[in-house]
């Protein structure tokens, strides 16, 4: 289960949620008054291919990678911030789903840094535009979708990156490739970032669903 609380709540009603615990939604937390008319992106973020997925009543309504180019990350993240922009007004969102940043896993500081400020980014969108937010941690969301089993082995990238394409190919009949880090094809045609955009929606819709029944 994730882990939220509530920081602030909006003059729309709609809660802001950090990750301290589970607390229940004494709130509707939809515009339609009703959980299962939620409209959701889920984001699989990064400072240059961030993959997304939208889901709209439940169901998955479109898929997309965000590409930004240039050596300034912070340009690159306003990029990424107004074509989210686009997707928001577009679907009319009212949450986002997103991943923790996990810094006990990042041997490299200047990527683990330049995600929190991209977390950041998000962050400002939620208060800017009164929308709810919510975390996990890597473990977390693969633990709900069931591609993390607990093993050492079930904890490597590729791993982690090859069940989710195959996961996502085997629940919607798609055909999404995945290349490992060192394949020249990585950068180019793997869809990893879009696939686990899908299964971060997915873990959101499945735990608040059995949370509400």
């Amino acid at each position: 289960m994730s882990r939220v609380a509530q920081l602030e709540k909006f003059d729309t009603g709609r809660l802001f949620e950090g990750r301290l615990k589970t607390p229940p939604l004494p709130f509707s937390i939809t515009r339609d008054g009703g959980f299962n008319k939620m409209k959701i992106i889920a984001i699989d973020l990064a400072t240059k291919k961030v993959g997304y997925a939208i889901f709209l009543e439940g169901t998955l309504a479109e898929t997309g990678l965000i590409e930004a180019t240039g050596e300034n990350y912070q340009e690159r993240l306003l990029v990424i911030r107004n074509q989210l922009i686009e997707k928001i007004e577009k679907f009319n969102i009212e949450y986002i789903i997103l991943e923790e940043v996990p810094m006990n896993a990042h041997n490299n500081l200047i990527t683990a840094h330049n995600l929190c400020v991209a977390q950041g980014v998000i962050l400002g969108l939620c208060c800017e535009r009164s929308l709810g937010l919510q975390l996990y941690f890597p473990n977390e969301w693969r633990s709900l979708v069931g591609t993390y089993d607990g093993t050492r082995e079930g904890t490597k990238r590729d791993v982690q990156k090859q069940k989710a394409v195959d996961l996502v190919n085997s629940i919607y009949s798609t055909n999404y490739h995945y290349y490992k880090t060192d394949s020249k094809k990585r950068n180019e045609y793997s869809d990893d970032d879009i696939c686990e955009a899908i299964l971060l929606g997915r873990a959101f819709l499945k735990e608040r669903t059995e949370e509400n029944e």
